[in-house]
């Protein structure tokens, strides 16, 4: 027989669009939030809630994990340090990295984040203005 696993519960994602998994930690999002848990104990890690606002999108690089988001869904800071939908957090020690592209735009809308190797491609919207 095979061991028993037990479910994730993340309160507050709300609709789960996107299930990201990286260095033993499950990342969802959705329409109402997102989450942060260790695969091994279900638990909800504490710097998951040093993100000021809501990411998406996610990539992966090792222990360091990127997020994205944008428009109704998206975040301002991490652990008090400004970004702008865009930033990368190191999962052991939970803290934003000094990684930081700077836009020239004011609205950033992140789409897909591709790490390789010391580059990150990331995909997305870039404007000035909404509409």
């Amino acid at each position: 027989m095979g061991s028993w696993h037990h479910p994730l519960l993340l309160n507050g994602v709300g609709d789960v669009e996107t299930i990201f998994v990286a260095d033993g930690l499950v990342f969802t999002a959705g329409h109402d939030g997102f989450g942060v848990a260790s695969v091994r104990t279900g638990k909800i890690t504490r710097w998951m809630y040093s993100i000021e606002g809501t990411p998406t999108t996610f990539g992966s690089s090792g222990r360091i994990v990127y997020i994205g988001g944008g428009g109704r869904n998206g975040f301002s800071a991490v652990g008090g340090t400004a970004r702008n939908n865009l930033a990368a957090i190191d999962t052991t020690t939970g803290r934003v990295t000094s990684w930081a592209p700077k836009f020239h735009r004011r609205y950033v809308f992140i789409q897909a984040i591709v790490p390789s190797g010391d580059s990150v491609l990331v995909l997305g919207e870039f404007v000035d203005s909404i509409g």
